[in-house]
């Protein structure tokens, strides 16, 4: 046992020397950022290379999913899959979900267990929201959960402590794995300073903590991190981030958080991994499409749209009327002019605060040509929605992942951000200016930046950018190779 441990050191550091030799004969095709104190930037081999076999299996445990009726989330957790499975043969994968239901209805191939955020939360009365359960409650099951982590950190047995076989799954789950995996997203964020022990916060990080407490390698793939308001918050990121094997961040305001919170070492910049992701072909698409056409009025263009009901979701964020307002006067211009606004189903739930169709319908109802606004409900896998958005001629997008489907389908786009992450992302893609803020958005701002984007009509950084980003997303099997110690 003692040589496969050394053999693995031996194999991990020739893997670091390979990602810093510039000799190696390689093509380079991009750069992930080092965070630690030098903000050392080093090439990132693509390609063929030594690093990039397994000659053994892996078991890998993907967790902190939310739901596949976000289709950002969906598109992160496609690309995350197939990168896995090209890159990795013999890989066995084991996903944790938040909403369990839909995930069990649209992977079918895949074990699927429940999140503790699940047992810890509860629908509310009014059949819309989550409630968290009493707080005894969830900090009795806190308790039993971090002692099921330290009794297998000591003895590797996984004795039942839960009398409900989904939470008993679950702990299997973690023993079992070779390899956790932190999905890629943006669920590491505080709604404020009240988001404490036992709130949203930290309990959507549970999954990290139980993976460090047992022992387990943890990488987070391309996360957004903050805002994070006080220091019990800070702390969290910060253990979980020194104990992470690679912490990967889709933006730099992300690695300078890191970095000034001290836990930067092994932080990598890499790009959101549902940049590049290719579009469904036209025979999938082509219904949408007829669709699209044939109430499109004969438009002069079409602008592609989604919307959000941010307060639903952030009860700290009171601007949800005027942020609507903005937008229905917007769209009154767009229809002015001869256009057909199409209103995308980005996310659909799991509750309702997060089903973008009643925000959808509620705009519709409001502006001065219902008629020339068309809503497409419909629940579709990222690649078809993606084709879709490539039949826009513009399009003005909340959602994150709708402006970076977009983007990969060559449309030119503007990105309105309630959370940082939208700011950095765009940032990192080149196109700062072409993103407001949710929180000061107005109908004037953002007509004036639409008659830019109809001027400028192309966003060459975006189509560089998403061409960079689709090569860079190849070397992550060979990272999670160097980090298993498995070939």
């Amino acid at each position: 046992m003692a040589g496969d441990a050394a053999s693995r050191r031996r194999r991990r550091k020739r893997c670091w020397r390979l990602l810093r030799d510039p000799r190696v004969r390689l093509e380079w095709r991009s750069i992930l950022v080092c965070g630690g104190g030098s903000s050392a930037v080093y090439p990132v081999l693509y390609g063929r290379s030594g690093c990039c076999s397994w000659a053994a299996a892996v078991k890998v445990l993907l967790i902190n999913n939310h739901s596949v009726l976000n289709v950002g989330d969906h598109a992160i957790l496609v690309e995350t899959l197939r990168l896995l499975q090209a890159g990795v043969p013999q890989v066995e994968i084991v996903l944790t979900f938040n909403d369990t239901v839909s995930a069990q209805a649209m992977l079918p191939g895949y074990p699927i267990r429940s999140s503790p955020l699940t047992w810890m939360t509860r629908t509310a009365e009014d059949g819309e929201t989550t409630v968290a359960v009493a707080r005894w409650r969830q900090a009795g099951l806190i308790v039993l959960l971090v002692l099921q982590a330290l009794i297998y950190r000591l003895t590797h047995l996984t004795p039942r402590l839960f009398v409900d076989d989904r939470k008993h799954d679950l702990v299997r789950a973690f023993a079992a794995a070779e390899l956790v995996l932190a999905c890629g997203g943006g669920y590491i964020y505080a709604s404020g300073p009240h988001d404490g022990v036992l709130g949203g916060f930290n309990l959507r990080l549970i999954n990290c903590v139980l993976a460090v407490l047992m022992g387990k390698p943890l990488v987070l793939l391309p996360q957004s991190i903050g805002p994070l308001y006080d220091i019990p918050q800070r702390r969290i990121v910060q253990w979980i981030v020194r104990r992470a094997r690679l912490t990967f961040v889709r933006e730099r305001q992300s690695l300078a958080i890191l970095q000034a919170l001290g836990c930067a070492e092994r932080a990598l910049y890499a790009p959101d991994l549902a940049f590049g992701m290719t579009s469904a072909p036209d025979e999938r698409t082509a219904q949408l499409r007829e669709h699209v056409r044939a109430v499109s009025l004969q438009p002069a263009f079409l602008v592609g749209m989604t919307a959000i009901n941010w307060h639903g979701q952030n009860i700290a964020f009171d601007r949800q009327q005027r942020y609507e307002q903005a937008l229905i006067s917007f769209i009154d211009t767009i229809t002015a002019k001869g256009g057909v606004v199409v209103f995308f189903n980005q996310c659909c739930g799991p509750t309702a605060v997060e089903d973008d169709r009643l925000v959808h319908a509620r705009l519709r109802e409001r502006v001065a040509q219902a008629r020339r606004v068309i809503l497409i409900d419909d629940v579709l896998p990222p690649d078809v929605i993606q084709a879709a958005y490539g039949e826009m001629d513009y399009f003005v997008g909340t959602r994150l992942h709708s402006v970076i489907l977009a983007l990969n389908a060559g449309v030119p786009s503007i990105a309105i951000g309630y959370l940082q992450k939208t700011a950095g992302v765009l940032g990192a893609v080149g196109l700062t200016d072409w993103c407001c803020d949710i929180n000061e958005l107005t109908a004037e701002q953002l007509g004036a930046m639409f008659s830019r984007l109809q001027q400028q009509a192309v966003q060459p950084e975006a189509s560089a950018y998403v061409q960079r980003a689709g090569r860079t997303k190849q070397t992550l099997p060979a990272l999670l190779r160097m980090v298993v110690g498995k070939g």
